[in-house]
């Protein structure tokens, strides 16, 4: 699986790589153990990640309203499952209620815990600055 936040988790190279902002950023080992993979695929399946399409399109709500995600997260899945591959695309900048776009959240909301809980991952320097 890689997941991006900017942050880079590649779960088949056992490779964490983390956005410093100013500086270059830090790649250092990591490899989640079968518990967490067991949550990650266990939430995947929860909220059918297998059925999602390849580009996680923002719907505009009926009532006109849109409200705007800033600075937005732009995420990209590739994840393996037998000889299936999937790929899903999301640029979060839009605020979207709809179960599909709230579901995801979850999925990246438990990747990043589970990322951040690691001692490789507590062990990075803090990132100078910020994005906007």
């Amino acid at each position: 699986m890689i997941m991006s936040f900017v942050n880079v988790l590649d779960t088949s190279k056992g490779t964490f790589t983390k956005d410093m902002i100013m500086d270059p950023p830090i790649t250092v080992k990591l490899k989640l153990g079968d518990q967490d993979l067991s949550r990650i695929r266990n939430k995947m399946d929860e909220i059918d990640f297998w059925g999602y399409p390849d580009v996680l399109e923002y719907e505009p709500r009926a009532d006109g309203i849109t409200g705007i995600v800033t600075p937005f997260i732009s995420y990209y899945f590739m994840t393996t499952r037998g000889d299936v591959v999937k790929e899903v695309t999301w640029e979060d900048k839009y605020w979207d209620e709809r179960a599909l776009v709230t579901n995801l959240r979850d999925l990246c909301q438990l990747v990043r815990e589970i990322i951040e809980s690691t001692p490789e991952y507590k062990a990075l320097p803090e990132p100078r600055g910020g994005y906007m």
